[in-house]
């Protein structure tokens, strides 16, 4: 029932767009249950499920049989992660969704869970959060604007993933509640507007050792530099091929600012 929700929430994130195709990854698919379900659910959709085990992969392509012509639309693919995506689909998903592993080493789970599943589609280290955090991460390379990542995890991991995933630059995440009320859900759009916050003091200081570096302004992206350091200003003169006379725009912070300037 928990990740029927989950696979829910990746619907209701596709059927909002207006797009007549839709790419949709499902990482670490087991037997399908999520790919197969937006498959069925979202027409539109083109489904891509992979998982690192080939048994887990085989089980997919064998219940694909089971809807249909829908089943045309999902392509399987082995792999961890990330790694299981040919690198021509980077930054072209309009969902990625997963149910990861995200039960702590120490935690004791009921038979009636351990019995059917294997050990590494249920733990994680770093009190379940390892996979989580990766997923996170590396979705924003794989999302178009606007795309939408969707997560299940523990009911104790809620603001834990909400900060992990604010501070990886995401619009607005949330947490989704599953039917007993617990937290169970991550659901985050990437917006691609801003740097992550975590890489923010990464530009500052390559931009205080006098790199030049490509960013949005205020409406075109534009070449930066320290505007206190000469030779920063040059390479932008450089870059731009505009004589050392040209006047470049400078940004400021406040008024004080711009009074000291």
């Amino acid at each position: 029932p928990e990740t029927e929700v989950v696979a829910g929430l990746g619907i209701a994130a596709l059927q909002r767009l207006k797009a007549r195709r839709l790419t949709v990854a499902d990482l670490g698919t087991g037997s399908g249950a999520i790919a197969l379900s937006v498959a069925v659910e979202v027409p539109r959709a083109e489904v891509m499920a992979t998982d690192i085990s080939t048994p887990a992969l085989e089980l997919l392509r064998a219940n694909l049989a089971g809807i249909g012509m829908a089943g045309s639309r999902v392509t399987t693919s082995e792999g961890r992660w990330f790694d299981a995506l040919p690198v021509s689909r980077r930054g072209d998903f309009d969902l990625i969704i997963s149910n990861p592993p995200y039960i702590g080493r120490s935690e004791v789970l009921d038979s009636s869970v351990t019995d059917w599943e294997p050990t590494e589609a249920l733990f994680a280290d770093d009190d379940g959060l390892r996979d989580v955090s990766i997923l996170i991460s590396e979705a924003r390379d794989w999302l178009r604007p606007g795309g939408t990542l969707v997560l299940e995890i523990g009911t104790a991991q809620g603001s834990a993933t909400l900060d992990l995933a604010g501070r990886a630059g995401y619009s607005k995440p949330s947490i989704e509640r599953d039917l007993s009320g617990h937290d169970r859900a991550l659901l985050a759009t990437w917006s691609a507007e801003f740097p992550p916050e975590i890489e923010v003091a990464s530009l500052v200081e390559r931009l205080r050792r006098g790199e030049t570096l490509v960013t949005p302004t205020d409406t075109v992206a534009g070449v930066i530099a320290d505007a206190n350091n000469p030779e920063a200003v040059q390479a932008v003169l450089d870059v731009k091929q505009r004589p050392g006379t040209a006047p470049l725009p400078v940004f400021v912070a406040h008024i004080d600012q711009a009074r000291t300037l």
